[in-house]
């Protein structure tokens, strides 16, 4: 996919309270990670607005229309998201590149109803602009694209055992006889297109799920398969290492964090065999760790630093080092001042020993 940025759509519009027109549904084009994405998600559920989501990260085919539509609306080559199509009776009406608040949002469909074709709104050079596109072949693409979309009939949340959110978990989706594919935003929320589905949650970290269960518009399902690490990092005295980093390794994926101003990182983590690799200042840490479903396992690792200097970091072993060679460099000091000190024997003093033993 081409270059795909994030836009916060700001528009400087008159304070104004106006009612949605009727029968007002929306299309949102994003990325599940994208923090404007499920800023324009939450404003579409304010507002009452009937949305369905795509995730252009997701598939191909949903990367691919999504560009398509882009193309053919606004013409970048730049490709921006939230990227968003308002319907008024099942006609395109208005586009709106960005994330806008419900005010600026009920301005523009105010002005897209009086205007022929669709209302492009979109950001060039921090201000915004609007402009027309009334070319019937690509008014009725994209409303032939976009009516396939169903506006969600509703959202649930997935949640670890421990209560947080199941964030960017990919899940398969089945309402009747459709089945998709969709991913939860940061806070664990995941749109269905139905009020009771069957959900199959896939993937979670790298790592395979597979939990299948049945769940209802505005409920939260709790996922098994999930733990928690502890890990404390000291240094050799006992003391918290902050901003040491934390690797935890599994046959799936590597997942890496760092600890806090405490010394402590939590993280929540699929259940399985991990091997556990620390490292500050050079010193490193290395040992297996098991992670069990709904539990919290606690590792306190211990290197060996006393002290830091740069980006060295220096232990008992160094100063064990370097006491052996100071002790050594002191032995030899001590042998060389020993050997000048001791007296030489001369040849006249060996002569009569020798004259001795003759007789």
């Amino acid at each position: 996919m081409k270059k795909l940025a994030v836009l916060f759509l700001a528009i400087a519009l008159l304070p104004c309270a106006l009612a949605l027109p009727p029968d007002v549904t929306a299309v949102e084009y994003g990325m599940s990670t994208c923090p404007h994405c499920l800023h324009m998600k939450e404003i579409l559920a304010k507002m009452g607005v009937p949305y369905a989501f795509v995730d252009v990260m997701l598939s191909r085919e949903d990367g691919e229309e999504y560009m398509r539509l882009y193309g053919m609306l606004v013409g970048d080559s730049t490709y921006y998201v939230p990227f968003t199509i308002f319907l008024v009776n099942g006609s395109a009406k208005l586009t709106v590149v960005g994330a806008a608040e419900p005010e600026q949002l009920e301005m523009l469909l105010s002005k897209a109803l009086s205007s022929p074709g669709i209302l492009v709104a979109t950001v060039s050079g921090g201000n915004w602009t609007t402009r027309i596109v009334d070319n019937g072949t690509v008014v009725s693409e994209v409303e032939r694209a976009v009516a396939a979309r169903t506006p969600a009939a509703g959202e649930v949340r997935l949640v670890t055992p421990f209560g947080t959110p199941l964030a960017y978990a990919e899940v398969e989706v089945t309402c009747g006889n459709a089945t998709y594919r969709a991913v939860s935003g940061a806070d664990g929320k995941l749109q269905l297109r139905c009020r009771s589905a069957e959900l199959t949650v896939l993937w979670w970290r790298g790592a395979p799920l597979n939990y299948t269960v049945s769940a209802e518009v505005g409920s939260s399902v709790h996922v098994p398969g999930v733990g928690r690490a502890t890990v404390i990092v000291l240094d050799a005295l006992g003391r918290p290492v902050p901003d040491a980093s934390v690797n935890f390794t599994s046959r799936w994926a590597m997942l890496i964090g760092r600890t806090g101003s405490d010394g402590t990182l939590t993280a929540d983590i699929p259940a399985g065999n991990y091997t556990l690799d620390i490292a500050k200042y050079g010193k490193k840490y290395r040992a297996p760790l098991v992670v069990v479903s709904g539990k919290d396992v606690e590792t306190k690792a211990k290197l060996d630093l006393l002290f830091a200097v740069g980006n060295t970091g220096l232990g008992f072993s160094e100063l064990a080092l370097a006491a052996a060679i100071v002790l050594a460099a002191l032995g030899a000091f001590y042998a060389h001042i020993l050997k000048k000190k001791r007296p030489a024997r001369s040849s006249e003093q060996l002569t009569p020993s020798v004259l001795e033993k003759s007789e």
